[in-house]
């Protein structure tokens, strides 16, 4: 009988162990389906705009995007997208190679790579644009007699009058110039005002009022002048000559231009061939580059007399 006891208090036993495991193990399952989806790291992804607005004759719509181009609308940044419509301080900014076209009636602008601008304004006939920051050009076209667009940028504005095409380039450190194509434009800052006709350009250099229009070259030059390389040390000097209000870089460096367009940078040199890439770039967008490769030689053995004697006795 007292065997008989054992042998049920065993499988008792044996038998809530087998629950208690089971249960457990279903726990643990349970928890790998239901939890670790949770504990994952999400994956930054930059949405689209949620909605496409419903056609707007009155504002700017998205034309056409190439590349990346991001919004900023409600302290939230999208990726932009043709069709997309712009409200008042939307901020657009495009990255290297993409551009990105807005057209409302008969205004047309092109915003091109490197600039983050802002919707500041729009009205029936008037919209205002402001150029925040980056160091590239955006084109600008109004083919109604009475509509306006105006351009800021750093203390400038430019302003069409009348039907216009023209650009706008923001260069290093706020410095602003305009070419005009078509029509006119009006090209104020630092309290001086100048009509920029078509075929003509102006640059206003930072903290300096606009300078007179003149003619933009046909073609853009950019010639350059070589050091010769004998004797080349540490650094050697380049000197060259672009066409005005040019931007001009050495090796990816913005180097100061004088206002005939002529211009002076200093390249340090390793040891052996260094290549060095000249390039320049006009309101218009026109750019030129020119190569070419200056050769350090190593630095000569120096000959030291010999202290022991030749001809020993």
């Amino acid at each position: 009988m007292a065997s008989r006891k054992a042998r049920t208090r065993l499988l008792f036993v044996i038998a809530a162990l087998f629950i208690g495991t089971v249960l457990m193990l279903a726990g643990v399952g349970s928890r790998q389906l239901f939890e670790r989806p949770y504990q994952r790291k999400a994956v930054a992804v930059r949405p689209m705009r949620p909605t496409k607005a419903a056609p707007d004759e009155d504002r700017f719509r998205v034309s056409g995007v190439q590349g990346i181009v991001e919004f900023l609308q409600d302290g939230k940044v999208y990726v932009l997208q043709a069709g997309d419509l712009l409200s008042l301080q939307d901020v657009v900014r495009t990255g290297l190679g993409a551009r990105v076209l807005l057209r409302r009636k008969g205004s047309e602008l092109e915003v091109r790579e490197n600039l983050e601008i802002q919707l500041q304004f729009i009205a029936d006939k008037q919209a205002e644009f402001s150029i925040l920051s980056g160091n590239g050009d955006m084109s600008a076209k109004v083919e109604d007699s009475d509509a306006t667009v105006k351009i800021r940028s750093d203390e400038t504005q430019a302003v069409n009058v009348g039907p216009s095409r023209w650009v706008v380039a923001r260069g290093e450190q706020g410095k602003v110039a305009v070419a005009v194509s078509q029509g006119a434009v009006q090209f104020a800052g630092r309290g001086r005002s100048v009509v920029v006709k078509a075929g003509r350009q102006s640059v206003a250099l930072p903290n300096q009022p606009p300078s007179d229009p003149v003619e933009t070259p046909a073609d853009l030059l950019l010639d350059v002048f070589w050091p010769e390389e004998t004797n080349l040390q540490r650094t050697a000097t380049i000197q060259g000559k672009a066409s005005p209000l040019s931007t001009v870089s050495v090796n990816g460096q913005v180097v100061d231009t004088h206002p005939d367009g002529s211009f002076k940078a200093n390249v340090a040199l390793k040891v052996g061939n260094n290549d060095v890439e000249v390039k320049a770039r006009d309101v218009l967008g026109r750019g030129k580059s020119l190569n070419g490769t200056l050769h350090r030689p190593p630095k000569a053995p120096s000959l030291e007399a010999a202290k022991e004697e030749l001809w020993a006795p």
